[in-house]
């Protein structure tokens, strides 16, 4: 069978369409859990999604082969935004949104790991505090 350029046209926009829906329902997703401006983008060089704070998003419905172009976009993207952090999500065929593949450096995660747990320890000395001046009748 011989794979002609209107064939390779086509599913090249089969693809876009895939990839620009997945980027609405990412958007939304992420609009009903806690980034209420998320938006995907057309801008060029700009990530595809906005409103998600200092995260630049790359979002793909494309081959795990192509995972690593994405995330050298996505560090591109970043770095021409002036952040720091960046990943990619990927979807996953015959799953909603919500357990799409989430991809990042591993150093960017691990930082952010020591910083969250830094943040529950904050948490648990402050509720700890709370507790003994409501015994104590304490007025904030």
């Amino acid at each position: 069978m011989t794979d002609t350029l209107a064939d390779r046209q086509a599913r090249g926009r089969s693809n876009r369409r895939r990839g620009t829906e997945f980027m609405r329902r990412l958007a939304a997703w992420l609009r009903d859990n806690g980034a209420p401006y998320a938006d995907l983008t057309t801008r060029a060089h700009a990530s595809d999604l906005t409103g998600v704070g200092d995260l630049a998003i790359e979002a793909t419905t494309e081959p795990w082969e192509r995972i690593g172009g994405k995330m050298r976009q996505s560090a591109d993207d970043a770095a021409r935004r002036g952040l720091t952090e960046y990943c990619v999500v990927k979807s996953r065929r015959g799953f909603g949104v919500g357990e799409a593949w989430f991809v990042q450096p591993w150093a960017q995660a691990w930082r952010q790991r020591l910083e969250l747990e830094e943040l529950r320890n904050h948490v648990l000395v402050l509720r700890k505090e709370l507790r003994e001046r409501d015994r104590e009748g304490v007025a904030l």
